[in-house]
Order: structure tokens, then sequence, then C-alpha cells
């Protein structure tokens, strides 16, 4: 069985262009079967239910420090509210304590997730080894198979995830 979904949403709740509901809306349109809202630091509460043909992830977020690039998701976590997280490694642990899904988001751009630092956390789940976003915004590559081979190759089991990366459906997605 094949399902369509996305795993790395933004909506007016941070720096997206469309309010949780259109974002649900806008998936559900296009036949997706499951979708995360990973807002920046932000965990999304959505007054809609999940069905048996669109499934809403709750408690999901995209993590970052200080405004940085290097951004981490946590999909499906257990608790609804963050803690005081102080580096990248004590995020993942909540999201393992949260009995989450912590996915390292577009280590291709130019400021995202350097391998080195990659190789020095340990137990996240998967990376992105392709971001659409990157592939508009001109920042860097939107692929990161060179990145997933060499921490394969290292021993790492981790999965790889494509996704779109959604701010804006007008400006990054061919309709």
């Amino acid at each position: 069985m094949w399902l369509k979904g996305s795993l790395h949403i933004h909506t007016t709740n941070s720096d997206g262009d469309l309010k949780p509901e259109e974002a649900c809306d806008w998936y559900r349109e296009r036949g997706y079967n499951f979708i995360a809202i990973t807002d920046h630091n932000t965990i999304t509460k959505l007054d809609m239910e999940s069905d048996k043909e669109f499934i809403i992830i709750d408690n999901s977020v995209e993590f970052n420090l200080n405004d940085s690039y290097f951004h981490i998701a946590g999909i499906g976590l257990k608790s609804d509210k963050l803690i005081n997280i102080q580096n990248y490694q004590e995020f993942i642990d909540f999201v393992i304590e949260n009995e989450g899904i912590a996915i390292i988001n577009h280590p291709n751009w130019y400021w995202g997730a350097k391998l080195n630092q990659m190789i020095k956390l340990k137990n996240y789940h998967g990376m992105e080894i392709f971001n659409s976003v990157v592939r508009f915004e001109h920042t860097g590559s939107p692929f990161a198979l060179e990145k997933w081979d060499h921490l394969l190759t290292m021993g790492n089991k981790i999965w790889g995830f494509a996704t779109d990366d959604l701010h804006c459906p007008v400006k990054h997605c061919d309709n």
C-alpha cells in the first residue's frame, strides 16, 4: 500500500501563508493521506479531526535554536508542549522520550546542518534527502543524498525523507 503524505508544513502560526485549517484543506484536496504541521518552535493545535481518508499527525514541530537554520522536526509527540531545550541533542532526546520521530530537515541548505554536526548527534530517526523549498530558493541543493550515504556507510540506520516544506503554495508548488 502506498500513502501520500507530508511531514514538513508551515502555517501562519510561524512563517507559512496558509492558516492551519487551510493547509489541511490544501493537502486533502490534492489527495494526500496524512500530514504533520511543523511550525517553527510551535506545536500547532488544530480544530480538525483525522478520518480514515486523511490523518493529521498531532503534536509536531520544527525546532531550531536562536533563529538558526539548522532545523530538526519532531513528528507525533506525546507531549503538546515544548520544554526549555538548550541544544539539538536535547531536542532529539525529548522527541524520543515523547515517542515521536526526529528528522533533520534540509541539511543541504547553505546554512543547514553540516555533516560533522549530524555525525555527533545520536538517535535521530532520519533526515530529509530532498527538500522542495531549497529547489525554489536557490540557496543550496535540494538533495542531500551524499550526506545520507556517508551516514549510512558509517553504520547509522536512518530513514530518508523527501518533503515539500510548504510555506507558500503559490510560490513553491507546481499547481
